[in-house]
């Protein structure tokens, strides 16, 4: 139970790396050394050290005295093998996670009031040799490690001068809560992850002191979004903020020292709930980010994208390639018409937009709008509440799933002449117009998986196109007009999880490239003597789950390049070895019926 906290200070901490020379020797941990830097990370409510902690060749001198340290990973003193001063004085780790690790180098170790018995011999232990003060009657210290009250280090004070000796820092899971200046200084820092802690308040101009730091990682935390600020001279390129901001705060943000451990807790609890409630975000000239290319925003419940004192997106970020808003509440995307000249790649699954009217998506390449509720596919023409796509020469990449789209319109996809994938599967598509994808030149792969098409969709005009699954529909039967002349390249086709039950003779004769043929869970019986025709470069057949009660039915004779076919879940109910003698000596002959596993 979670009573009172009497004390448990982990505020003011102080991060700091020093050379020997110019310290003073009234410090008992500076006077016991002799060469090499120093590594200060003394009370600033530590509580786990990771193997990814640090790496170093020049840190001799390491400080961790009086933390909240009480998990300690393999290896996690590994990358600093010139280590010979080690203090982990007053903290509360067991000895058996110590002696995983190797401290062969070690000359000083410091372990008063640092270690605990092992927890599986003796579960009370934590309130007879831990170093901290709290009412025992209120609070048993192995609660206090294992709930969320204990994330409350503040990171208060942590400042770094350019000795870190790595381009990389990894903070994350460290339970810190505020991020305030002084923080880090280092001109050779690149990479900072702070993601997976319980972040709440970013002070301004935070990352001002690491004028190299391309790749930033704030996910996992609930900070308002309006805190972070950044100054245009920013060289970041990677920015990932998934389930990282809220709507502003409605309390002072003004960190009380003496605020007690269960009103951090409280606040906490109040601030991360915010990330169910929905609200907008505002681009400021404060999100100046001249060389940003990948913004990582999901995972939100954002509704509206709004700009204050700038027009557009690419006066904020001329460089922005790589956009990712997936899994928010966005009504309306409201950026169709100013999309920046540099984004390729623009990521919308799974919000509530109901219509995406693009004049011009410039040099998108990718475009995902996956999981929205948009019904229907508009004429260029002749705009309706749905998608419409005008002038998208650069598109080779469009996934529309999981819509509920109904609606095709006969020059839907007339711009589209660069797609290379596009993805329908998901939605309640009954038919395609006629001509309807007979502009799409250069697509290779088609996905129109679980619709309720009832015929295999007019394929004229689709020359390039390799991959064709039209798994989980309603197609009967296939006959020799399925198929245009016009799907000379196709390798791969998908017809699985139909209601098939009979396949004419020549239905397959224009596929001529057809490596692979997915006929699984239909309801065939028999198929006819020249199904395959001898053109074809058929090597892996799928008829599990259908209704064949011997192996002549399947009619393999002409399957002169068969490798692999999968037949389990038949109703075999005898084997003619004179019908295996047809297959080629290295067909391999699959009886597993993957739907038992």
């Amino acid at each position: 139970m979670l009573r009172k906290v009497f004390l448990i200070n982990v505020l003011w901490c102080v991060f700091v790396i020093c050379e020997i020379d110019p310290l003073s020797n009234d410090n008992d941990f500076i006077s016991e050394k002799e060469s090499g830097e120093t590594l200060n990370l003394s009370n600033m409510g530590i509580m786990h050290l990771k193997n990814t902690f640090l790496n170093s060749s020049t840190i001799t001198h390491l400080d961790l005295s009086k933390n909240n340290i009480w998990k300690i990973e393999k290896g996690v003193f590994d990358s600093l093998p010139n280590l010979k001063y080690l203090n982990l004085m007053e903290n509360v780790f067991t000895f058996t996670a110590l002696l995983a690790n190797n401290l062969s180098n070690v000359e000083t170790l410091i372990l008063d009031k640092a270690l605990i018995l092992d927890q599986s011999t003796h579960p009370r232990s934590f309130s007879e040799n831990s170093a901290y003060y709290y009412d025992n009657d209120y609070l048993q210290f192995r609660e206090f490690l294992i709930m969320r009250s204990l994330l409350i280090f503040s990171l208060w004070c942590l400042f770094v001068q350019d000795i870190i000796g790595g381009n990389s820092l990894d903070f994350s899971g460290m339970g810190i809560t505020t991020l305030r200046k002084p923080f880090i200084s280092d001109k050779h820092l690149t990479d900072l992850n702070l993601s997976y802690n319980h972040i709440w308040n970013v002070s301004s101009d935070v990352f001002e002191d690491l004028p190299n730091l391309v790749y930033l990682n704030l996910s996992h935390n609930f900070f308002p979004f309006s805190q972070l600020k950044f100054k245009n001279t920013s060289v970041l390129e990677t920015l990932v903020l998934d389930k990282a901001v809220i709507e502003d705060l409605d309390f002072d943000v003004t960190y009380f020292e003496e605020e007690t451990l269960k009103e951090e807790y409280k606040r906490l609890g109040e601030t991360e709930a915010k990330h169910n409630y929905e609200f907008d975000i505002t681009f400021t000239q404060d999100w100046t980010l001249p060389k940003l290319k990948h913004l990582y925003l999901r995972g939100h419940n954002i509704e509206h994208i709004v700009f204050d004192g700038v027009d557009a997106l690419d006066l904020l970020m001329p460089e922005i390639t790589h956009l990712y808003l997936s899994n928010n509440k966005l009504i309306t995307f409201g950026l169709e018409k100013t999309l920046p000249m540099s984004l390729q790649e623009l990521y919308l699954e799974d919000n509530k937009l109901t219509n995406f009217d693009a004049d011009n998506l410039n040099n998108v390449k990718v475009l995902a709008l996956d999981g929205n509720k948009i019904d229907s596919f508009c004429d260029i023409n002749e705009p309706c509440e749905g998608i419409t796509l005008k002038h998208s020469y650069s598109l080779e990449v469009l996934s529309v799933s999981r819509m509920g789209l109904e609606n095709i319109a006969p020059d839907a996809f007339k711009f589209l002449v660069n797609l290379t994938k596009l993805n329908l599967s998901d939605n309640l598509i009954s038919s395609f117009p006629n001509n309807a994808l007979t502009g799409l030149l250069s697509l290779k792969t088609l996905f129109i998986d679980n619709n309720l098409l009832d015929a295999v969709p007019e394929t004229k005009g689709l020359n390039h196109l390799e991959n064709l699954s039209l798994s989980s529909n309603i197609i009967p039967n296939l006959t020799e007009n399925s198929f245009s002349d016009d799907l000379k390249k196709l390798k791969r086709l998908n017809l699985s999880n139909n209601i098939i039950t009979s396949i004419s003779s020549g239905a397959f004769d224009k596929l001529g490239s057809l490596e692979e043929l997915d006929l699984s869970t239909n309801m065939l019986y028999t198929l006819p003597n020249d199904w395959i025709p001898n053109n074809v470069n058929l090597q892996y057949l799928h008829l599990r789950q259908n209704l064949f009660q011997n192996f002549s039915s399947l009619a393999l004779g002409r399957a002169e390049n068969l490798k692999y076919i999968f037949i389990g879940g038949n109703r075999f109910l005898a084997m003619d070895v004179g019908s295996l003698a047809e297959l080629p000596k290295t067909a391999v002959i699959d009886f597993e019926d993957t739907s038992r596993s």
